[in-house]
């Protein structure tokens, strides 16, 4: 037997292959672009791959999978394509940009390209999300980010806080410690 579609589909198209999905719910395309988001967050890759090619078929020229593609590229060590891929999603996506020209500013600072300094401004000037703000600021040195101040500012954002300072980091003995790399992602280097 043959499934049927539901009635508001065009019987001569699949569910996942109609771009009439997408004019008739693209929430469903930006809950996907989300739910991808959250999933590379908490290093999730595998269950975001899918979800991002899934985008691609119903919006190949999204400016939000530059984003995506930027930082995959980032990942990879790849910083020329980082550069052109999230510049590419700060062009077209000019009043929703605020962490991915972060990004874009982060990357062409590590860069030694002083372009950085404008989208930092910009960043900063629209005031629109917290963390990149601070990171912006932080890099252009407006704010001192050393452990106890970052501990002792009320402003700073929540990710920031958790900073080691000697109040809350717990003696480790030499055999129980945990290589630098591993200490971030287990939260054995903090008291309970």
């Amino acid at each position: 037997m043959q499934p049927t579609l539901p009635a508001h589909l065009p019987s001569s198209t699949g569910f996942f292959m109609t771009l009439e999905l997408d004019k008739r719910q693209p929430e469903l395309i930006d809950a996907l672009l989300s739910l991808a988001g959250i999933a590379l967050t908490c290093n999730l890759e595998a269950l975001a791959l899918p979800m991002l090619d899934a985008v691609r078929k119903f919006r190949p020229d999204s400016p939000r999978l530059d984003s995506f593609d930027g930082w995959f590229c980032l990942r990879r060590g790849d910083m020329t394509g980082a550069v052109r891929h999230l510049s590419k999603a700060v062009e077209n996506l000019p009043d929703e940009a605020g962490s991915t020209r972060a990004l874009l500013a982060t990357v062409l600072c590590a860069q030694g390209d002083a372009a950085w300094q404008t989208h930092a401004e910009i960043v900063i000037a629209k005031n629109e999300d917290p963390g990149s703000v601070y990171l912006m600021k932080a890099m252009r040195g407006d704010v001192d980010v050393s452990p106890t101040a970052v501990a002792d500012t009320e402003q700073t954002p929540a990710a920031l806080t958790l900073a080691a300072t000697p109040e809350n980091v717990a003696p480790v003995a030499p055999e129980q410690a945990i290589p630098a790399a591993d200490n971030a992602r287990s939260g054995r280097f903090l008291k309970g």
